[in-house]
């Protein structure tokens, strides 16, 4: 990490909810680390195919909640904040959010954190059912108590309405991405797909942070893609009680020597 990485942490820092990144196994070091890495040499665009943006060489990575462009807190985010009723205490932080001129893209990224989530209060909607002039009707075929306290998908339903509200009113296309370890939440897709109101320029996607790395392993600029494969490979999530054996955090392929 260099001098300009650890400004930008410093900035991101100043609106961010709370902060992981001390933490090796949490999602929030995970997705410093290979995102920035795109981030930094220019391949955003690169991520198109993975995660079925249509790339235009535009795109902005938004950390958390944190614009570059804006240098502060994405007024898009913050305007959608206000819509549905949060208060900046408990608001809905995406990982990532990957924006161009024609579409926007939120990434909610889980390394050993599961999809089930509720509410802290139970009764507590805030205006997720009115705002937005009642946009929860629009993008959702379930109730509220359904999504919430039955399916248990609380954050990714409060992602999937901020989000396609704000791609509505820019006028731009709008992906949901679950990004998670291979072989972890495979029933995600058809899970939420019964919650939602899904159309062609609204989409949920499961992806695997092994297709990401993949996708930079295919890189012609050999180093990109080796940089992150061997961060990868290393990568580990503590140790399994039963054997003490270390327990990698992704399904890496041995690394060629050539």
């Amino acid at each position: 990490m260099d001098e300009h990485d650890r400004e930008l942490l410093g900035r991101i820092r100043t609106v961010k909810r709370e902060s992981r990144l001390a933490y090796n196994s949490s999602e929030d070091a995970a997705s410093w680390n290979v995102f920035r890495h795109f981030d930094r040499r220019g391949l955003l665009a690169n991520l198109g195919p993975v995660f079925g943006f249509p790339a235009d060489g535009s795109e902005e990575l938004v950390y958390w909640s944190y614009s570059p462009r804006e240098g502060a807190a994405a007024s898009w985010l913050v305007e959608a904040r206000r819509e549905f009723g949060e208060e900046a205490p408990r608001s809905s932080e995406p990982d990532l959010a990957i924006m161009n001129k024609s579409s926007l893209t939120l990434i909610e990224a889980k390394l050993s954190a599961s999809n089930r989530t509720a509410p802290t209060k139970a009764n507590e909607q805030k205006k997720y059912l009115t705002g937005g002039d009642q946009w929860f009707r629009e993008v959702f075929q379930k109730s509220y108590n359904e999504i919430v306290f039955g399916s248990k998908l609380y954050e990714l339903m409060r992602f999937w309405l901020l989000g396609s509200w704000i791609a509505d009113a820019l006028r731009k296309t709008f992906v949901l991405v679950n990004l998670v370890r291979e072989g972890q939440e495979t029933d995600i897709d058809q899970r939420i797909q019964q919650q939602l109101v899904s159309t062609s320029r609204r989409q949920f996607i499961r992806r695997t942070w092994e297709d990401v790395l993949h996708s930079a392993s295919s890189e012609p600029e050999k180093n990109f893609g080796m940089e992150l494969m061997v961060w990868a490979r290393d990568k580990a999530l503590g140790y399994d009680p039963g054997t003490r054996r270390i327990l990698p955090a992704f399904q890496i392929e041995p690394i060629s020597p050539d």
